[in-house]
């Protein structure tokens, strides 16, 4: 005879199969994320000479049916650097900010917002019963906060509730055992819970993946939830969707729980402050030859020096070999050879004093921005605006920098 089945193996089946599904879905997602990242990257190269050359002709005048039709490709452009920057999140390509603070703290940016969207037919109601703090970015956190409840809103258009819920999380390796790879520890939990049409195991399943929507392509871009999961990642975090058909969705995010206060930042001396508008020179390194070009026009223009180079070694010549002692290096980050970063440190050994602009579409995470003790670096995010590159460019020439 067949042994009876208790309800515990029950219990035991349900979640061997819970977390082979979890298994499966994260394999699947870590897939399309190291896709995701190359496919931003040459997309925003592309963008940046659509979008600034566009702009570069509507302020030298462009009038009449020619302006109109010139708005509209820059207009598009903007749209799809929107779509870009999504990716990047969703393949942890951003460049955050992260300080310490609490979740707390990061719901009230978006809060009011969020109970004005909420509209008269959804209760919005908040728990807090924590007493740790996190490192993450906050703006971005907000965002990825904001569009999770907006989902929940949407998915109930009769009214219903949505309760967003921040408290202690402290996992061992049982609670831990169906959340692999998340590792026990100490945790602050945000969930978001609530009542409404929910979701079926196929819908589940795909719901984080870039693009894949059930609203139409008119009504969303399927990049909701993915953008929410890579920020959270990208924070050190943990995302984990519950949902079935008629039984609404819950989403927790759980992130690394601290304790300790920030470290201050340390104090640096001015030792001497740059040129200003129009004055000192460019060194401009980009293996991207649209997007150099557009963007030594868009600094000559401005009453710059540019000197240009389509790689890093093409920098060194120009400056251990010809002299040259710019300003400002204007580095993309990502190239063959020798990357912006390792450029950027190289030159601020020799010349000291010197700023330093890196521009990507897409950033290693594992790779730190920032250089030596005492320089100043500067991160310009492509597809940017001519009115963002000069503006930056500006203060980089006017700040006050360290020996």
């Amino acid at each position: 005879m067949t042994p009876a089945t208790t309800p515990g193996d029950a219990l035991h089946e349900a979640a061997a199969a819970s977390a082979q599904t979890i298994a499966q879905v994260t394999e699947k997602v870590e897939a399309v994320v190291r896709l995701a990242g190359g496919v931003a990257h040459d997309f925003n190269n592309l963008l940046t000479v659509i979008a600034g050359n566009a702009e570069g002709i509507l302020e030298r005048g462009a009038e009449g049916e020619f302006r109109a039709e010139i708005a509209e490709i820059a207009d598009a452009a903007r749209r799809a650097a929107v779509l870009t920057h999504q990716l990047l999140a969703f393949s942890r390509q951003l460049v955050l900010h992260p300080r310490a603070t609490d979740l707390d703290r990061v719901l009230d940016l978006v809060w009011d917002d969020l109970a004005r969207q909420a509209g008269p037919s959804v209760r919005l109601v908040r728990h807090t019963r924590t007493s740790g703090g996190i490192v993450v970015d906050a703006a971005q956190l907000a965002s990825a906060i904001r569009q999770v409840v907006c989902n929940a809103i949407e998915a109930m258009p009769d009214g219903g509730d949505v309760h967003v819920a921040v408290e202690d999380a402290d996992l061992d390796d049982t609670a831990t055992e169906r959340l692999h790879p998340m590792p026990p520890g100490a945790y602050v939990l945000l969930e978001v819970r609530d009542t409404g049409t929910g979701m079926d195991d196929e819908t589940l399943r795909r719901a984080m993946e870039p693009f894949f929507t059930t609203k139409g392509q008119k009504h969303g871009t399927g990049m909701g939830l993915p953008t929410v999961y890579g920020i959270v990642k990208q924070s050190g975090g943990f995302m984990w969707l519950d949902s079935s058909p008629g039984g609404g969705t819950t989403v927790r995010l759980y992130f690394p729980r601290i304790t300790e206060p920030a470290l201050l930042s340390r104090s640096r001396t001015p030792a001497r402050v740059h040129a200003g508008d129009g004055q000192g020179s460019i060194l401009l390194v980009e293996d991207e030859d649209l997007v150099r070009q557009l963007t030594r026009r868009t600094l000559v223009r401005a009453g710059y020096h540019v000197v240009e180079a389509p790689n890093a070694h093409a920098a060194l010549v120009e400056v251990r070999e010809r002299g040259l002692t710019p300003t400002l290096l204007l580095t993309d980050v990502v190239m063959p050879g020798m990357d912006g970063r390792e450029l950027a440190t190289l030159l601020e050994r020799e010349l000291p004093g010197l700023s330093v602009i890196l521009m990507s579409g897409f950033v290693d995470p594992r790779v730190p921005l920032a250089g030596r003790e005492g320089s100043a670096r500067v991160f310009l995010e492509k597809p940017f605006t001519l009115d963002r590159l000069r503006s930056l460019v500006r203060e980089a020439m006017r700040a006050p920098q360290v020996n």
